[in-house]
């Protein structure tokens, strides 16, 4: 089967037994583009990748804080406005250089308000993430989030990036496309 599709070697597990499922029962389907219900799950399956793909491209542009060898960003998902007071889900991101690739986490931590103060927020629950990238290919090593859920999340990922890149470039912030650029934070 890895000789038919050399591109399955980057599924995840979950995604390969999907796959083995749809073509074991109708590969020429499959192969001809059908809009089979299991084709359909495996496109879904290579989109949130290559969402996953524009998420770490998006968040590698913002580069490094000085002082770090890895890449860091933090934002909020919500309305595309610079208030975060009101968001209510924290998004983490560290991308690291390693060995075989760069491995990037994503940590989702779901917030709620305080007691006394609605601006004050606890985490009430985390989810975390972890891709390996090698050039332009990208591969899930693991994931705490349903696969049918990480479309619709990595798309409001990459909004929330995109909208704090936006807001960077905007003002001083220290990092790589700001004003005072390649000056420190300070």
């Amino acid at each position: 089967m890895k000789r038919l599709f050399p591109a399955l070697a980057l599924l995840t597990l979950p995604a390969l037994s999907l796959l083995r499922a749809v073509t074991t029962s109708k590969p020429a389907l499959l192969a001809a583009g059908t809009t089979e219900v299991g084709a359909i799950e495996v496109e879904r399956t290579k989109k949130y990748l290559e969402t996953l793909k524009i998420i770490h491209d998006e968040v590698r542009e913002l580069g490094a804080y000085p002082g770090e060898n890895f890449i860091r960003g933090e934002f909020f998902i919500g309305s595309e406005d610079d208030d975060d007071t009101y968001k209510d889900i924290h998004v983490s991101i560290l991308i690291q250089q390693q060995d075989i690739g760069e491995k990037m986490k994503v940590q989702v931590t779901s917030m709620e308000p305080g007691q006394g103060d609605r601006r004050v927020k606890y985490a009430r629950s985390s989810k975390n993430l972890v891709c390996l990238i090698r050039g332009k290919n990208i591969e899930l090593e693991s994931s705490d989030f349903k696969e049918k859920d990480l479309a619709g999340l990595a798309e409001k990922v990459v909004r929330a990036v995109k909208a704090k890149k936006k807001l960077l470039s905007l003002s001083g912030s220290g990092r790589r496309g700001s004003p005072d650029w390649p000056a420190p934070r300070g």
